[in-house]
């Protein structure tokens, strides 16, 4: 429910132009991530600008925004498959003489304790991720032998900070 909220509110303040950064092609959390954009986003008729796969660290956050500023992407709003991709992203966007949010709005994922320090402070999404590990055990202990434990979607916290504006109304 978190990534649907991040795509909500870029929607509700304007942007059409959103570009995904989910993180590794490989790893569960991103593709989930990924899945959850998409599908939000078509429900407000719209497909992202762009779909750039990191490796969940600040140098890939960097390295795929500078992909997107270098293709000449045309993009109002990012979001990002974690907190420490989106500080990579805020530095390029940064060094470019992009301003956040007033030019481009971004949303990060994880709330990690850093995010709030930030330049300018990260609009991001929280996970408890202490009820996740109970939830999953708790899942885990219950199951049977011969049967897989249930899944379920554990709720999400949209923390709004400093990252995100009305697009062209910073």
């Amino acid at each position: 429910n978190g990534t649907q909220e991040s795509v909500k509110r870029l929607c509700e303040l304007g942007h059409s132009h959103i570009a995904l950064m989910p993180g590794p092609q490989n790893s569960v959390s991103a593709t989930l991530r990924l899945e959850n954009w998409l599908s939000s986003l078509a429900t407000f008729g719209k497909t992202p600008a762009a779909v750039i796969f990191g490796t969940w660290d600040a140098q890939s956050g960097y390295d795929g925004a500078r992909e997107l500023l270098d293709n000449k992407t045309a993009f109002s709003a990012l979001l990002v498959g974690n907190d420490q991709m989106a500080l990579g992203a805020l530095s390029a966007l940064n060094k470019a003489g992009i301003a956040v949010p007033r030019q481009v709005s971004v949303i990060g994922y994880d709330d990690s304790y850093e995010s709030a320090f930030f330049i300018p402070a990260l609009t991001t999404v929280r996970l408890d991720l202490d009820a996740q590990g109970q939830e999953a055990v708790a899942r885990v202990l219950a199951a049977t032998p011969d049967s897989t434990p249930d899944s379920c979607v554990m709720p999400a916290e949209f923390i709004l900070r400093d990252s995100i504006t009305v697009n062209g109304k910073g």
